[in-house]
């Protein structure tokens, strides 16, 4: 058995529970803190997040004309959704982008020797990341629909922590998926494309028009993968919220944030395993 085996075999959690959450929560403390440089970038970003929602408001304006609304969506409800899909497009880590670089670069190999999990280290920093961008796009989107078509129609307190889990559910499924096409580095040159295929997908199903605007036989497929997930299911929970939606949608956001998290363990095991039998 190698050195290096031994080693991987233990850095998982080290010194029990406790120390793992110290451990882990210090990667996403420090994640946080080198986010925040970037503030100014942030703010810039928040710029064209309001000019989006702007355009987003105008464009259906224009296509619902005198009916105002489209779907069983008016356009109070339309804007509240775009906004919150927004929120979760623009909330994004840079954990494919570390992935592609650790493993092309050969890092992954020194990374495997560190008394962490690597991939739970990955997990931990885009945490931090997303925390601090949440604290930015939620106020900033939230203040912006609300100058433009005023309060959210419908909305309960009560309502409200189930639109919270769902947007954390739909960051969480985005996240995994990004891991994966990131994992897939260990296999192939460039995943450039898996990533472009996933983004727009994404996008048409779930950012761009909601479910309810596609023809039946697609949104007959697409409830079936995870990209309606990561956006519409927040989105449409926040915007349109009801208990049957609630009963469907946050159920399969769960079970599709633990699968895709269970699948890209799996993955990662297989490629460190490469990297170890190949000596980095």
């Amino acid at each position: 058995m190698s050195t290096l085996t031994g080693i991987n075999r233990r850095n998982g959690l080290p010194g029990g529970p406790l120390q793992a959450i110290r451990k882990y929560g210090a990667v996403t403390r420090t994640a946080m803190q080198n986010t925040a440089v970037y503030m100014r970038s942030f703010l810039f970003r928040s710029l064209f997040f309001c000019l989006i929602l702007f355009m987003f408001l105008q464009l259906w304006e224009k296509v619902t004309g005198e009916k105002g609304g489209v779907a069983g969506y008016t356009m109070n409800r339309l804007l509240w959704y775009y906004t919150i899909a927004e929120i979760v497009t623009l909330t994004r880590s840079d954990i494919m982008e570390r992935l592609n670089t650790d493993i092309r670069s050969g890092d992954v190999a020194i990374q495997l020797l560190r008394p962490y999990h690597y991939l739970g280290s990955l997990y931990a920093d885009a945490a931090g990341q997303i925390a601090l961008r949440l604290a930015i796009n939620v106020p900033v989107g939230c203040l912006t629909a609300l100058v433009l078509v005023g309060p959210l129609e419908g909305f309960r307190l009560l309502h409200l922590p189930f639109m919270i889990l769902s947007v954390l559910m739909g960051l969480l499924v985005s996240l995994t998926v990004e891991a994966l096409i990131g994992l897939t580095v260990f296999w192939t040159e460039d995943n450039t494309a898996f990533w472009w295929i996933a983004q727009k997908l994404a996008f048409m199903l779930g950012l761009f028009l909601p479910l309810e605007m596609l023809p039946g036989w697609l949104r007959q497929i697409a409830v079936f993968l995870p990209f309606p997930y990561m956006m519409y299911a927040p989105a449409r929970l926040t915007s349109s919220f009801s208990w049957e939606q609630c009963a469907w949608l946050l159920p399969v956001q769960v079970l599709y944030a633990a699968g895709l998290l269970a699948a890209g363990l799996w993955v990662y095991r297989i490629g460190s395993k490469g990297v170890q039998n190949n000596g980095g």
